[in-house]
């Protein structure tokens, strides 16, 4: 259906279904395919930087009203929003650089292991994985992790988008 991928951790079909979005957790990216009419794949196109910086791999997204993709960047404990236009925000980072380094370093040597991440852990937003919006007015951001036991909550200022 879709060919060089790197490392797809999640995809979802935008609520117009329009495009179908995902992230690239090894290529550092988000990417979307447009659908035909016949439901089949058009050619794939970068939704933002070709490359979301250093040590920055993308694990989860969501959408919002205004056309923003949210993407959980795992490996540095952060948030990013990435625009219709391909310029990116930070909502939140709490990179633990000496382990991003090391990281980084052993994907090149290839010899990452699941440690080398896990030593990535921030205090406050443990190797962020999802987002999803909610609250009667949709503003409330929850966040999963793979380091903590409970969700993480914060306010938006911008409603997510309804996606049912």
């Amino acid at each position: 259906m879709a060919d060089d991928l790197h490392l797809t951790n999640e995809i979802k079909v935008h609520p117009n279904g329009r495009y179908l979005y995902g992230v690239e957790t090894l290529g550092k990216r988000v990417f979307r395919f447009p659908i035909g009419a016949n439901g089949d794949l058009g050619r794939k196109e970068i939704f933002g930087p070709a490359d979301l910086g250093h040590g920055a791999l993308p694990d989860g997204f969501i959408f919002d009203q205004e056309g923003n993709v949210w993407v959980t960047i795992v490996s540095r404990n952060g948030i990013v929003v990435v625009s219709e236009g391909g310029e990116t925000h930070t909502v939140y980072e709490e990179p633990n650089l000496e382990a991003v380094d090391a990281m980084v370093t052993a994907m090149q040597q290839k010899t990452v292991s699941a440690e080398h991440l896990i030593a990535c852990a921030g205090k406050k937003l443990n190797l962020p994985t999802s987002l999803s919006f909610g609250g009667t007015d949709r503003r409330t951001v929850y966040v999963g992790s793979l380091g903590l036991a409970h969700l993480l909550t914060f306010n938006s200022p911008v409603p997510g988008l309804a996606i049912y």
